[in-house]
């Protein structure tokens, strides 16, 4: 199994969002050798779900100040 990064320290959303459309970019245009692609996909799943739970909480905090 191949070792994907995985720190958040000096991740954001949007540092997330931008290197997951280099991977996708680069996965449809065929950029990517087939011994590197397990690795790009294991990436852009740590960067979703890195995304999803950002969002989450933006979304938990949204909704405490309305409470």
């Amino acid at each position: 199994m191949s070792k994907v990064k995985t720190d958040t320290h000096e991740l954001t959303y949007t540092s997330a969002m931008s290197e997951l459309k280099k991977i996708i970019d680069s996965i449809e245009q065929g950029d990517v050798k087939i011994d590197a692609l397990n690795t790009n996909l294991e990436r852009a799943n740590f960067l979703v779900a890195y995304c999803q739970q950002k969002l989450r909480t933006i979304e938990s905090s949204i909704s405490a100040s309305e409470a």
